[in-house]
């Protein structure tokens, strides 16, 4: 199963229920709120840069890093009977520096898990096939810089043979169709100018 799945699921629920979308959408902006039933302690920021959505999470002001949706979804989960309460007084302080991460330049999150192991794959092709360079190395940088592939594709990807570097490239080419990476890229240059939206942050104590 997918990580997103249940993700996916939750919001199924709840866009078919109307009176809780309605609720969602008088949120203010900038909402910010502590919850102390989670495991996790820190504080964790949402925003949107066009179409991309960016997380920040750290404990203190010191840690704070950009990471992924995969790491930071599971932590905005809550339970619907939670209370949020009021955020503590040094709340600003590592709120503030979460902010400017979030939209700062160069901030990316850690290559780790189906990521890592999808990059060694394409290196691997790339090295061995001259033909797929370029192509290997246009989805590394979207794998690396945009985090935008999904999560089955980066699973189809690490299982390729890279023993038969020419039978895995034309099984690449299916996974990830070179009309996905050139729109994901003309994309990512749109983006760039986009307007930044900071739109949620949750305390966790």
């Amino acid at each position: 199963m997918s990580w997103d799945t249940v993700h996916r699921e939750n919001f199924e629920i709840a866009v078919k229920d109307s009176k809780l979308m309605q609720q969602v959408l008088e949120l203010p902006r900038r909402s910010r709120m502590k919850r102390t039933a989670g495991k996790n302690m820190g504080t964790i920021v949402f925003g949107k840069k066009g179409q991309n959505s960016i997380f920040t999470f750290g404990l203190t002001a010191d840690d704070i890093k950009v990471t992924s949706a995969e790491e930071a979804l599971p932590i905005l989960l809550a339970k619907p009977d939670e209370k949020g309460e009021m955020v503590d007084k040094n709340f600003t302080e590592v709120f503030n520096l979460a902010k400017e991460k979030l939209f700062a330049k160069h901030e990316y999150p850690q290559v780790k898990g189906r990521r890592s192991s999808a990059i060694n794959v394409l290196k691997i092709i790339s090295d061995k096939l001259p033909v797929a360079k370029d192509y290997c190395e246009d989805i590394i940088s979207i794998i690396r810089t945009l985090d935008d592939i999904s999560d089955g594709s980066l699973k189809d990807v690490s299982q390729l043979d890279t023993n038969k570097v020419e039978d895995s490239y034309k099984k690449l080419q299916s996974i990830i169709p070179d009309v996905y990476v050139r729109n994901i890229l003309n994309r990512s240059k749109h983006t760039e100018e986009a307007q930044e939206l900071l739109l949620f942050a949750e305390q966790l104590a």
